[in-house]
């Protein structure tokens, strides 16, 4: 079973700082989605995407990220809070 932690990062309209995200995240938590990951069943230490949300009036752009260790997710959101 695949067990995530998701942080949202709401209001994350630069592309730029996503990936920004994304690589502190590689540096520090390891590769995900790789193709060597997948082959050999490993589950993905994180994961990002960025997606549209109901905010209650309209929708917005968010990114969240999930994480498979809780530790890791609070030092993801200590970081880019």
């Amino acid at each position: 079973m695949k067990i995530y932690t998701k942080v949202i990062v709401p209001r994350l309209y630069n592309y730029k700082e996503h990936t920004t995200m994304r690589s502190w995240c590689k540096e520090n938590f390891g590769a995900s989605n790789s193709k060597k990951a997948k082959d050999l069943g490993y589950l993905n230490p994180w994961y990002a995407k960025r997606e549209w949300y109901h905010n209650g009036s309209a929708f917005a752009r968010a990114s969240h990220f999930s994480f498979r260790n809780p530790a890791y997710a609070t030092l993801f959101a200590l970081r880019w809070s």
